[in-house]
């Protein structure tokens, strides 16, 4: 009855590693999911480590109402949201004026090979004689998706859930919504693109989400190979005790006899 309480007992135990081994593997695979920042902070400054809108025409006036953004979706996502304008208050000339809005952050971790995208554009015209529209985004410095955001027909530009190719290590992005419009000549017109927070442009993975198994980082794979030769060592010592294989772990060992396990040499 003891030998099998033992039994039982040494069952139990492997059990529990083997749950905790587990645990710890799926911990690491968790771990091991892409993760994105939020986007940098609006700046005046323009920079590589800041969101900002760029006016390169002096001949329009031009004003900010916001730039920014959060992580969505346990970080595997981004919402955008910004707005701006810009008119020919300076002058009543027939300008043609840019207004390029430029979103940057990082991420981390391994995200998969494919994105999606989906936006809500707002676009407000005031004696505007033509406009454009194209949003572009990068990974890792790279263009890796562009639109014609000009909607078809009236102010709304809407984009649902397309699919774009991303490096499989995404470690920093950048969204860029480039506009431009010609305003009428010795008349006041405006121009003006919002993004707003419930109605935003949104970056989402969905590799590691319809996934069966998500890829483990070097570091996941190291410890999760520790884990597992940690395990196999434990299961082979319990048997080796199981069976007698030490010394003391039988009742007695006859005066004379060979030892099942000896350290020393012949």
């Amino acid at each position: 009855m003891t030998a099998l309480t033992g039994k039982l007992k040494s069952v139990r135990n492997r059990n529990s590693l083997v749950l905790h081994v587990v645990l710890l593997a799926l911990f690491t695979l968790t771990r091991a999911n892409a993760t994105f920042n939020a986007p940098y902070a609006l700046s005046q400054t323009q920079s590589a480590t800041t969101s900002y809108v760029d006016f390169d025409d002096d001949n329009c006036a031009n004003g900010i109402t916001g730039l920014g953004g959060i992580v969505t979706n346990s970080g595997l996502g981004l919402s955008l949201n910004g707005g701006a304008s810009f008119n020919n208050s300076n002058g009543e000339g027939g300008y043609s004026c840019y207004m390029g809005f430029v979103w940057q952050g990082t991420a981390s971790g391994t995200i998969g090979t494919t994105a999606t995208i989906s936006a809500n554009i707002l676009f407000t015209l005031t004696n505007v004689v033509t406009y454009g529209c194209t949003l572009t985004v990068y990974a890792n410095g790279s263009q890796v998706a562009q639109y014609n955001c000009v909607p078809s027909s009236g102010t709304t530009f809407t984009l649902t859930n397309q699919s774009f190719m991303v490096p499989a290590n995404w470690t920093t992005y950048e969204v860029l919504l480039a506009t431009s419009a010609t305003l009428t000549f010795d008349t006041l017109s405006s121009f003006s693109v919002g993004i707003p927070g419930e109605a935003s442009i949104d970056i989402g993975t969905v590799s590691v989400a319809t996934a069966t198994v998500p890829a483990l980082s070097p570091t996941g794979l190291g410890t999760t190979a520790i884990m597992l030769a940690l395990l196999a060592g434990y299961a082979t010592l319990r048997r080796a005790k199981a069976s007698g294989g030490f010394p003391g772990d039988n009742a007695a060992t006859s005066v004379g006899s060979v030892p099942p396990f000896s350290r020393g040499t012949s």
